[in-house]
């Protein structure tokens, strides 16, 4: 079944309810957490197996994405901004 979602590592990209709006309220595109999410660095902090944290850093901020393996799909679980 083919998405009309935009893809990571081969497979559709969902936001979770939690992450669309922490996404919303502090104003991040997505793009930027696509971006991140691309050219993120994986932190070194213990997740469950299949989960994964990147962070990126911007010009006056940096963003935190915490994503999921769901097998068919990756899901955003949490988005984090930190303001320089």
């Amino acid at each position: 079944m083919e998405y009309p979602f935009p893809k990571w590592l081969g497979k559709p990209v969902l936001f979770s309810r939690h992450a669309s709006e922490e996404a919303l309220n502090d104003n991040i595109p997505a793009a930027k957490i696509l971006e991140t999410l691309e050219e993120g660095v994986e932190t070194k902090e213990k997740r469950r197996k299949g989960v994964l944290e990147l962070v990126k850093g911007f010009k006056d901020e940096v963003l935190k994405v915490v994503v999921a393996d769901r097998g068919d799909c990756w899901l955003v679980v949490t988005v984090i901004r930190f303001k320089r």
